[in-house]
């Protein structure tokens, strides 16, 4: 049993209970020995309750007998797990997992009450995410995704979250994250918005682009400890929760790597070196202006186009993000 298992596992069935996917009870046979053992597991790894607690909850909701995670739940409530959370969204996780087979008692609430409170706080500031910040970025995710029950209740916060959102998303545009930009199209389903058409085909194009080789080992281009399997799962997600095909690929018992091209530059890593020259190497904002269009390829150019087309707010949003440069 390893971290890695506990993760990927947690999020495939994550998927597959939130999307409302069929799963067949042969698959899940493949889940009864961890099933069984989860008690014993959780008090022997107490570090990775919040996996355990999912990836069981998840089995009993696509279709697996038992009550193994109405046992956890209170074994997490009766040892005060939630107090040692490091996190307002791990906190608010925990929250979430309780709650699907218990009924909140006087902590849980107060607790949820504070939390919301610093998530209205932290989202009441929009300008703040003009700055690439990926583990702030998917904190929000996150935080969208454990606040709607992954879509199935309303937000409850009187900001909508929306702008915050809107900026993510243009910069994981801009930086031709797809992992990350596939994450805030999903938040804006369960958040019962409407996603901007262009991140759509831009997630779509990189899912059908992606390449998957069998018994092999591939670093990703997004994080080097890895290959590319967590963008495979999220941009199929999307297409799962619009009831789009998904997921079409048969391994057949093989190992898949899966592998994304052409991920080395960007339109805001480019952006950003001349953002650097600026502020570090006194060249002119201008030239730097003028260094950025020459360095775009064709395809950038017109994405970039496209973008500021899609949205008035966009040029104001690389203004602030480049100091002016552009």
């Amino acid at each position: 049993m390893s971290f890695p298992f506990l993760k990927e596992n947690g999020e495939l069935l994550s998927l597959a209970s939130t999307a409302q996917m069929l799963i067949e009870p042969k698959a899940l046979k493949h889940y009864k020995d961890f099933y069984s053992q989860a008690i014993s597991f959780n008090e022997t790894y107490p570090q990775y309750y919040r996996f355990t607690l999912r990836i069981c909850l998840d089995l009993e909701d696509l279709g697996l007998t038992g009550h193994v995670g109405k046992k956890l739940c209170n074994y997490v409530r009766e040892n005060h797990f939630l107090d040692y959370d490091t996190s307002d969204s791990r906190r608010l996780e925990t929250l979430s997992l309780l709650r699907r087979r218990l009924k909140p008692n006087t902590v849980e609430k107060e607790h949820r009450l504070r939390l919301l409170d610093n998530i209205d706080r932290f989202i009441a500031h929009p300008h703040c995410f003009s700055r690439l910040n990926k583990p702030f970025f998917y904190e929000l995710t996150h935080i969208i995704f454990f606040l709607t029950e992954y879509g199935s209740t309303s937000w409850p916060l009187s900001r909508s979250g929306e702008d915050c959102i809107k900026v993510m998303g243009a910069l994981a545009f801009l930086d031709n994250d797809c992992d990350l930009l596939a994450e805030v199209c999903i938040c804006y389903s369960f958040l019962g918005l409407e996603c901007p058409q262009l991140w759509v085909r831009a997630v779509d194009d990189n899912l059908a682009a992606l390449e998957i080789r069998y018994d092999t080992d591939v670093k990703s281009t997004l994080n080097s400890s890895t290959d590319e399997y967590h963008p495979y799962i999220v941009m199929n997600w999307r297409k799962a929760l619009k009831h789009e095909p998904c997921f079409t690929e048969r391994f057949e018992g093989r190992r898949p790597n899966f592998i994304l091209s052409g991920q080395e530059t960007s339109i805001l890593s480019k952006l950003s070196e001349r953002v650097h020259d600026v502020r570090f190497n006194k060249s002119s904002k201008l030239l730097a202006q003028e260094n950025f269009y020459q360095d775009l390829t064709e395809e950038e150019a017109k994405a970039l186009e496209a973008l500021q087309l899609s949205d008035k707010n966009i040029n104001e949003l690389l203004k602030d993000y480049s100091y002016g440069v552009l």
